[in-house]
């Protein structure tokens, strides 16, 4: 099933985030081909996006993964 739903992306390039992300960034994760970035959200956002994931009976991962998915088609332009 998903082989066949996918097979659509098969020819898509990989998404390239160093000559799009503002310039800090872009400079931080340029070298290497992968890169890790902590952030704390303050408590309020935090509880807020958990009551999200609750509302659409979704884990808050998949909460982070959707808006992670919408910032990359914002700034790579891709679908």
């Amino acid at each position: 099933y998903w082989r066949d739903r996918l097979a659509s992306l098969a020819d898509e390039e990989r998404t390239q985030l160093a000559g799009v992300l503002p310039q800090t960034a872009a400079t931080a994760t340029a070298t290497a081909d992968y890169g890790l970035y902590q952030h704390r959200l303050p408590d309020e956002l935090a509880w807020q996006l958990a009551d999200a994931a609750q509302t659409f009976q979704v884990t808050l991962n998949t909460v982070i993964q959707a808006a992670w998915a919408l910032l990359l088609q914002r700034y790579t332009g891709q679908r």
